[in-house]
């Protein structure tokens, strides 16, 4: 049985999504740290926005944090398109691009700060098209 057979089992039995561990993490945190793609499809398909940008308790690090940290660059991409937070920092004043930097990943963190100057962009565009 697949993680996401697993995990959407769980989800239909019940068991939220906002349910998180001793650490503070939910299942969107340990999905994106481990590079899970599909459990990570599953919960941005059935969950609230509200669990993109939640902190776990231990270093204040959302999912994309871990992702990053981790090398996880199609979870990573998967929760900026789905709004994630490019500049929510951690405890220690880190985003996600610093946290794929400190990991050595320079093409990540190329990435999500090519998305960051990409969604400010957008929104001066928005904001002076009213």
């Amino acid at each position: 049985m697949s993680a996401c057979t697993q995990f959407s089992s769980s989800w239909s039995s019940g068991v939220s999504l906002l349910v998180r561990d001793s650490g503070g993490c939910s299942a969107l945190h340990l999905a994106a740290q481990n590079g899970h793609a599909a459990v990570v499809g599953f919960i941005l398909e059935h969950g609230s926005k509200i669990i993109l940008d939640l902190i776990d308790s231990e270093t204040g690090e959302t999912a994309l944090h871990k992702g990053a940290s981790q090398h996880q660059h199609t979870v990573c991409r998967m929760l900026v398109d789905a709004g994630a937070s490019l500049t929510k920092v951690n405890f220690q004043g880190k985003t996600p691009k610093d946290k794929a930097l400190e990991s050595g990943d320079m093409e990540l963190a190329s990435c999500l700060d090519s998305r960051q100057q990409y969604k400010c962009i957008t929104r001066e565009d928005l904001e002076t098209a009213v």
